[in-house]
């Protein structure tokens, strides 16, 4: 298989992903517009929750650097 060829395949991957990506962040966003804001702070608790306890989550790695307690406008 020629470079190019493998390139395409690496670029259409990449274009699919990001495709995905924003049709997921684009639903997520609509949802979250039209929740209260109490229900808005539990969602995104649930959210740093599962994120947090991803074996992917790079804040395993680093001893949890982010938190979203600290996002205090959620309140």
């Amino acid at each position: 298989m020629s470079e190019a060829a493998v390139e395409a395949i690496i670029l259409a991957i990449n274009a699919l992903g990001c495709g995905i990506l924003l049709f997921v962040s684009g639903v997520a966003q609509k949802i979250m517009n039209d929740m209260e804001p109490l229900e808005f702070k539990k969602f995104m608790n649930l959210l740093g929750r599962a994120a947090m306890s991803d074996p992917a989550s790079p804040s395993r790695n680093n001893g949890g650097a982010y938190s979203v307690k600290k996002a205090r406008h959620c309140v």
